[in-house]
């Protein structure tokens, strides 16, 4: 039986995109550009500076409140408590109700509890505002970094962006140090400001962001993408 008779051979699937598979590329099968890389690096910058500024501030945070040493230490470890014990739950809820819109709220929440911190005219208040800065950073982190592996196409590009983001992280951690003595020296207070306008940046660039910083279409999860 000759070729004719049986037909033309079925083409093979080539995926959509030029060869990039659906879960490798964007929402729009570009990669996201430099601000929306920015904005998640500058939510973990902040992240980041919050976990090293207040350290310089805890004599001035005790001789201001007059907080006893044994509660002076809950001013770092509550943060590190929320942070830690809730990290699992912010991956989770992301999964559940969307990366961009678990990052947006954990940012807002950061902030609004940022300023409380800097008006807390109680110890107690102040551990609490640190306890819950935590709680929105264990949400922030792990939404942060779904948006990066889900929104940059694996290869080099991912790579890069996690490259950025690490370096971040860094930056705000030795930033912190030098940014938190520079303000403890005007006042305390100012060191549990300093993120505000960072979290102010993040959630301008991620509106700004709105159609890039989501799930790519045609992704293997079945969670909520935006």
């Amino acid at each position: 039986m000759t070729q004719q008779a049986r037909g033309p051979l079925p083409a093979k699937d080539v995926p959509a995109g030029g060869g990039r598979t659906a879960s490798q590329a964007g929402p729009t099968g570009a990669t996201p550009g430099a601000l929306a890389l920015l904005t998640l690096c500058a939510a973990h910058f902040m992240d980041a500076i919050d976990l090293s500024d207040v350290g310089v501030a805890l004599p001035a945070i005790q001789r201001d409140l007059g907080m006893p040493p044994a509660s002076l230490q809950w001013v770092i470890s509550a943060y590190t408590l929320g942070y830690g014990g809730f990290l699992l739950l912010g991956g989770r809820t992301t999964d559940l109700f969307g990366r961009r819109r678990t990052f947006l709220t954990a940012v807002a929440v950061f902030a609004v509890v940022s300023v409380l911190g800097a008006i807390a005219p109680s110890s107690g208040l102040l551990i609490a505002a640190r306890l819950f800065k935590g709680l929105a950073a264990g949400f922030l982190a792990p939404a942060a970094l779904s948006l990066i592996t889900t929104n940059w196409p694996e290869g080099p590009e991912r790579g890069r962006a996690l490259g950025w983001y690490a370096t971040a992280g860094a930056g705000g951690f030795v930033g912190g140090l030098v940014l938190g003595g520079a303000l403890t020296e005007i006042s305390w207070r100012l060191v549990f400001a300093l993120p505000v306008p960072l979290a102010v940046a993040a959630l301008r660039g991620a509106v700004c962001c709105r159609g890039i910083l989501r799930r790519p279409a045609g992704a293997g999860s079945t969670s909520p993408g935006p």
